[in-house]
């Protein structure tokens, strides 16, 4: 990985397979937003604005050194991706169509307290109602940056809030559960760098003691936020595509999924998922509609 800089751009080479539009299309993160050229988004309290020319590097407009630094963090471009995605692609034939199908797709190196309101205002909803109701959150509770963006709300100001005001930013039923969060995080001292380092299993049950979150949403934080490789979330699409892939076309139940998961892909169970997510709604989904009728 080479850096140069151009003006106030940071031009970041030498970091294939790296895909941006798949990385921030692939239903990890809600914040960020089309721009034309590129994408506009916040991460860490950062306003960032990026964009991608071609396969091999990624430009950072207006920034520091810091800037930098998160952006190269974030996006986790110091890993040997090459080589994750060629240890994926020896497991199976399937998963090696997914990944030759979405080269380039990373896992995003995210906050773990943001990822778990947002994955518990991602249940049973939609990501653009999703996308609509963390930046209405960030608007109401969260600090204002440059250029007209908000970072994402911190746990007191969540805490201390009305639950009818949470509701109103879009967030419906699962307003209680997010004020419980952060009302939990603030009384408990929860340590979310303890799931780091938890046997996988003891970091999921402690997840799952928050009211709105499920074995989905506990996963989906350790995989966005805690960099639990390891953990594989299972929603719809991915039973689907389990189920077309492996289990030729049967229902099967989730917990079945998640421990055959486990043991066919291993420490990359999470980037197996995320392959199979883009792959399953970008390529084959037409074949997964009409086998679920």
């Amino acid at each position: 990985m080479k850096i140069r800089h151009d003006g106030n751009m940071a031009i970041i080479t030498e970091i294939a397979p790296f895909h941006l539009e798949r990385t921030l299309e692939c239903g990890q993160a809600f914040r960020w937003y089309r721009t034309g050229t590129g994408y506009a988004g916040v991460v860490g309290g950062v306003a960032l604005r990026v964009r991608q020319e071609d396969a091999d590097s990624l430009t950072i407009l207006d920034c520091d050194k810091d800037t930098i630094d998160l952006v190269i963090r974030y996006f986790r471009l110091r890993e040997d991706h090459a080589g994750i995605e060629a240890s994926l692609s020896s497991m199976d034939p399937a998963l090696a169509e997914a990944v030759s199908f979405a080269s380039g797709l990373r896992l995003l190196d995210q906050d773990p307290w943001e990822c778990l309101i947002s994955f518990i205002v991602s249940a049973r909803n939609r990501i653009p109602l999703i996308k609509r109701a963390i930046e209405a959150l960030s608007r109401e509770f969260g600090r204002p940056l440059a250029g007209g963006f908000f970072a994402f709300p911190e746990a007191p100001s969540l805490a201390s809030a009305a639950v009818e005001s949470i509701e109103r930013c879009g967030t419906g039923f699962r307003a209680p559960y997010i004020k419980m969060a952060a009302e939990r995080i603030m009384g408990s001292h929860f340590d979310f760098d303890q799931l780091r380092t938890l046997p996988i299993d003891e970091a999921r049950a402690r997840l799952l003691e928050f009211k709105g979150v499920g074995p989905k949403v506990a996963d989906c934080v350790l995989l966005f936020g805690c960099g639990r490789y390891e953990a594989f979330p299972v929603d719809t699409w991915i039973a689907r595509v389990m189920s077309y892939l492996y289990f030729g076309g049967r229902e099967v139940p989730l917990r079945r999924i998640r421990e055959f998961a486990s043991r066919r892909f291993g420490p990359l169970a999470g980037y197996a998922q995320e392959y199979l997510y883009y792959y399953a709604r970008e390529h084959i989904s037409r074949a997964l509609r009409k086998q679920c009728g």
